[in-house]
């Protein structure tokens, strides 16, 4: 069943839930190396209004602790990056 937001308070909301669950889709295939987890803490980091970024992030890197720990795998960061960007298009 499709859930279709009508009329919500931050529509980029609805934007943002489409790419979401287009990555949700890509990681279950294997086509993005990351994992469910990381990205769902990567959607509550885009979901915040404002958001402190503590960290230097970029699509291709990202300094936070997390990132060097698991190399060739994306951070929450970089998720949360990569879903702004995508649903802002």
């Amino acid at each position: 069943m499709k859930v279709t937001l009508v009329n919500h308070p931050r529509p980029e909301l609805s934007k943002l839930m489409r790419c979401y669950h287009r990555a949700r889709k890509a990681i279950k295939a294997g086509k993005l190396n990351t994992t469910l987890d990381r990205l769902n803490k990567g959607l509550g980091l885009a979901m915040r209004k404002e958001y402190a970024r503590p960290y230097q992030t970029t699509i291709n890197a990202c300094t936070c602790p997390d990132h060097a720990r698991h190399p060739g795998q994306w951070c929450k960061h970089q998720l949360a990056l990569a879903l702004i960007v995508r649903a802002t298009e």
